[in-house]
């Protein structure tokens, strides 16, 4: 939970823009979010609260990425 509070934080901060990837998190190298796990962990809860939505982008001319956007009212709340 203290990782999801972590990136909620940042997402709060206006850190990350919509269609933010876990590489994007990851190279800021922020406390309690430095590794895939913890990431993985921070984005998995913030999905079951709705604060995120995944969608796979296919344009990258490779394996899809995998893009996060963010609740619009999530936005607005802060």
């Amino acid at each position: 939970m203290q990782n999801a509070n972590s990136l909620a934080n940042k997402i709060r901060a206006n850190k990350l823009q919509d269609g933010f990837t876990k590489s994007d998190v990851l190279i800021k190298d922020w406390s309690g979010l430095r590794t895939a796990e913890e990431v993985t962990n921070a984005l998995t809860v913030l999905r079951d609260r709705n604060w995120l939505t995944l969608r796979e982008d296919r344009g990258t001319g490779g394996r899809p990425a995998e893009r996060y956007y963010i609740n619009p009212k999530v936005k607005r709340a802060a």
